[in-house]
């Protein structure tokens, strides 16, 4: 008869600590995600002064398991037009935006980065 002993420690460690072999792939994500929307960014939008690649943020949240955000709060005249951007919809009266074109940088560096949009 085998024996299987859990190390709890080490488990939990595996899965909240950044130095961890998860903790550097979620790194890596973010990262690549990152890259991604500074691209998507750049790509999208023409009038820029830059407020919205130098608010562009990777942020490391340690808790009970190690996760990372990644967005922009950019604002102009307490507008916040990343998430107009991001959503087509103007945060300040929930009307459309009316963009041409899909602004949006994130939705596609997150897909870039490998992930899928979960069914509920």
């Amino acid at each position: 008869m085998n024996r299987v002993v859990l190390n709890d420690r080490a488990i939990r460690n595996l899965f909240s600590s950044p130095r961890s072999q998860v903790g550097k792939i979620i790194d890596a994500k973010a990262e690549m995600i990152r890259a991604a929307a500074l691209t998507n960014i750049q790509t999208k939008t023409s009038a820029r002064s830059g407020d919205l690649e130098g608010s562009l943020r990777k942020i490391p949240i340690q808790g009970d398991v190690y996760h990372v955000a990644v967005g922009s709060d950019a604002t102009h005249r307490g507008f916040p037009y990343a998430r107009a951007l991001e959503t087509g919809i103007n945060p300040l009266t929930g009307a459309p935006m009316n963009f041409h074109e899909n602004k949006s940088f994130m939705v596609p560096a997150v897909r870039s980065a490998g992930f899928r949009l979960r069914r509920a």
